[in-house]
Protein backbone atom coordinates (compact mmCIF):
# COMPACT_ATOMS: atom_id res chain seq x y z
CA UNK A 1 0.00 0.00 0.00
CA UNK A 2 1.15 3.37 -0.49
CA UNK A 3 0.26 6.87 -0.70
CA UNK A 4 -0.01 9.16 -2.93
CA UNK A 5 -0.50 13.17 -3.14
CA UNK A 6 -3.59 13.90 -5.66
CA UNK A 7 -4.31 17.43 -5.51
CA UNK A 8 -3.37 18.35 -2.48
CA UNK A 9 -5.01 15.66 -0.67
CA UNK A 10 -3.79 11.96 0.11
CA UNK A 11 -4.65 9.13 -1.23
CA UNK A 12 -4.12 5.72 -0.54
CA UNK A 13 -3.47 3.67 -3.79
CA UNK A 14 -2.45 -0.42 -4.34
CA UNK A 15 -0.73 -2.32 -7.10
CA UNK A 16 -3.63 -4.75 -5.97
CA UNK A 17 -6.95 -5.67 -8.87
CA UNK A 18 -9.40 -3.19 -8.81
CA UNK A 19 -11.77 -4.94 -6.13
CA UNK A 20 -8.98 -4.86 -3.76
CA UNK A 21 -8.38 -1.01 -4.35
CA UNK A 22 -9.31 1.68 -1.17
CA UNK A 23 -12.01 3.63 -1.84
CA UNK A 24 -13.31 6.76 -0.30
CA UNK A 25 -16.97 7.50 0.92
CA UNK A 26 -17.35 10.33 -2.30
CA UNK A 27 -16.48 6.87 -4.61
CA UNK A 28 -19.02 4.79 -2.61
CA UNK A 29 -21.82 7.70 -3.07
CA UNK A 30 -21.34 7.91 -6.55
CA UNK A 31 -21.03 4.50 -6.92
CA UNK A 32 -24.61 3.53 -5.06
CA UNK A 33 -25.59 7.24 -6.29
CA UNK A 34 -26.77 8.75 -2.80
CA UNK A 35 -25.07 11.25 -0.75
CA UNK A 36 -22.26 10.92 1.09
CA UNK A 37 -24.08 11.68 4.59
CA UNK A 38 -25.80 8.07 3.89
CA UNK A 39 -22.36 6.58 4.08
CA UNK A 40 -21.71 8.40 7.64
CA UNK A 41 -24.96 7.70 9.11
CA UNK A 42 -24.43 3.67 8.51
CA UNK A 43 -20.89 4.02 9.68
CA UNK A 44 -22.51 5.70 12.84
CA UNK A 45 -25.57 3.20 13.33
CA UNK A 46 -24.48 0.01 11.16
CA UNK A 47 -26.23 -1.44 8.33
CA UNK A 48 -24.09 -0.50 5.84
CA UNK A 49 -21.19 -1.79 3.29
CA UNK A 50 -18.39 -3.17 5.62
CA UNK A 51 -15.33 -0.56 6.00
CA UNK A 52 -11.75 -0.16 6.53
CA UNK A 53 -10.23 2.47 9.06
CA UNK A 54 -7.03 3.62 8.21
CA UNK A 55 -5.63 6.28 10.92
CA UNK A 56 -8.80 8.46 10.69
CA UNK A 57 -9.04 7.49 7.11
CA UNK A 58 -12.15 5.70 5.96
CA UNK A 59 -12.37 3.42 2.73
CA UNK A 60 -13.90 0.95 1.23
CA UNK A 61 -13.04 -2.09 -0.85
CA UNK A 62 -15.48 -2.62 -3.80
CA UNK A 63 -15.36 -6.00 -3.61
CA UNK A 64 -16.81 -6.28 0.09
CA UNK A 65 -19.33 -3.29 -1.46
CA UNK A 66 -20.12 -5.64 -4.16
CA UNK A 67 -21.02 -8.71 -1.45
CA UNK A 68 -22.87 -6.62 0.60
CA UNK A 69 -24.99 -5.63 -2.23
CA UNK A 70 -25.59 -9.07 -3.26
CA UNK A 71 -26.28 -9.51 0.47
CA UNK A 72 -29.31 -7.56 0.46
CA UNK A 73 -31.14 -8.94 -2.69
CA UNK A 74 -34.48 -10.22 -2.10
CA UNK A 75 -37.33 -11.97 -4.39
CA UNK A 76 -40.35 -9.99 -2.64
CA UNK A 77 -41.19 -6.77 -0.96
CA UNK A 78 -42.26 -9.33 1.93
CA UNK A 79 -38.89 -10.83 2.13
CA UNK A 80 -36.50 -8.88 4.77
CA UNK A 81 -33.04 -8.25 4.03
CA UNK A 82 -30.08 -10.56 5.65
Amino acid sequence: MAFINHGGRMKIATQRHDDDQLLDDSWLAKYLKFERKTAQAWRTRGGGPPFIKVGRLIRYRKADVDAWIESRRVSSTSDSVR
